[in-house]
C-alpha cells in the first residue's frame, strides 16, 4: 500500500505489526519512537481512507484522537 498526502506519495503504509517491529529496532528515545509510531499510524489511517476503507480508517483516526477538540 502507498500513502498519499496532498496527492504526493509519502511512504508505504505499515501494518500494526510492522510499526511494532520498527519500534523495537529503533535506537531513538522513547519520545521519538512515540512520534514515529503516531506518524505511521496516521499515514496508515490516510491510506485506508484513500483505498475507500472508510470504516477502518475512521476507527484508526478515532484511536489517534484526530479531530478531537
Amino acid at each position: 500500500m502507498i500513502s498519499y498526502v496532498d496527492g504526493d506519495v509519502i511512504a508505504p503504509a505499515l501494518t500494526e505489526d510492522m510499526h511494532c517491529s520498527v519500534q523495537n529496532i529503533s535506537d531513538e528515545s522513547d519520545e521519538e519512537k512515540s512520534k514515529n509510531i503516531y506518524q505511521i499510524q496516521t499515514l496508515y489511517a490516510f491510506d485506508l481512507f484513500n483505498n475507500k476503507q472508510f470504516h477502518d480508517s475512521m476507527k484508526e483516526f478515532l484511536n489517534l484522537g484526530t479531530g478531537e477538540t
